[in-house]
């Protein structure tokens, strides 16, 4: 079995550095130090595999650079102008510009990936589209953001309007709180009522009821589109249309705090 023998690198880097300035020939060092020449040409290759390869590692990470600085541009100049803006970053405008085939391929590929994840995440943002991406790629959240503002694919909720069914700004008499030291002992003592709104199509509806607070029990309801004195005088007839209580139109005291009043 043949004994390889192992040299340093900074040996190798000696001997390569020494022919490719010409200093020597490969024969020549061959026979000096007794390594085969193929041995030298192999180290010569690999020198200059590394030089590639650390200079494709320079150059990518340039790109990168570029990249980060055309995106912050892109938030940048519509507040100061790209001119002025390019002059704090220090960079050229022709390079916030320049937008490279291959970089508007990797856009339209992402713009695929991000509405496939819409489709099963409707209405989400560019922070849950990123999350689930991440799941299949490595991904920078500004990236998504860019890409989804450049395609119009972000989410804008339209806030919602919440009907108030308490009118507490009118100028009609207002009644103190009748409640406030009555002992509920028995049924149809105390009847409370509310108004609550409902959307049907689009549409605001309006539910009036009436409880009785001894039992719990629903004894009145109407229901109209509008918010009005017409429908709290519908649930109070249907109440008393359909009490069971004999005593209800002369016991019921209604509370005056509620919205129905």
């Amino acid at each position: 079995m043949i004994k390889r023998t192992r040299y340093p690198r900074e040996f190798r880097e000696a001997l390569v550095a020494e022919i490719s300035l010409e200093q020597s020939t490969i024969a020549q060092v061959s026979k000096r130090e007794n390594i085969a020449a193929q041995t030298l040409r192999n180290w010569i290759d690999d020198n200059a595999a590394d030089k590639t390869g650390s200079e494709q590692q320079e150059i990518a990470a340039l790109r990168r650079k570029v990249g980060e600085l055309a995106e912050a541009m892109g938030e940048l100049a519509p507040a100061v102008g790209v001119v002025k803006g390019c002059r704090l970053m220090k960079m050229s405008p022709s390079t916030f510009y320049y937008r490279s085939s291959a970089a508007e391929s990797a856009d339209e590929a992402l713009r695929i990936e991000i509405e496939s994840v819409i489709r099963l995440l409707p209405d989400s943002g560019y922070r849950a589209v990123t999350a689930k991406l991440r799941e299949k790629m490595e991904i920078n959240a500004k990236r998504v953001l860019r890409v989804m503002r450049k395609y119009g694919l972000l989410c804008r909720k339209s806030r919602k309007f919440n009907v108030k069914t308490t009118q507490s700004g009118h100028k009609l008499r207002k009644f103190p709180n009748m409640l406030k030291d009555v002992k509920v002992e028995r049924p149809a003592q105390v009847l409370v009522g509310d108004v609550t709104a409902f959307d049907i199509k689009g549409k605001d509806h309006y539910l009036a009821l009436l409880m009785d607070l001894f039992t719990r029990e629903n004894v009145g309801l109407a229901i109209s589109d509008k918010n009005d004195t017409a429908l709290v005088l519908a649930c109070l007839n249907d109440a008393a249309a359909t009490s069971n209580s004999p005593a209800f139109t002369a016991s019921a005291r209604l509370s005056k705090s509620s919205d129905l009043m």
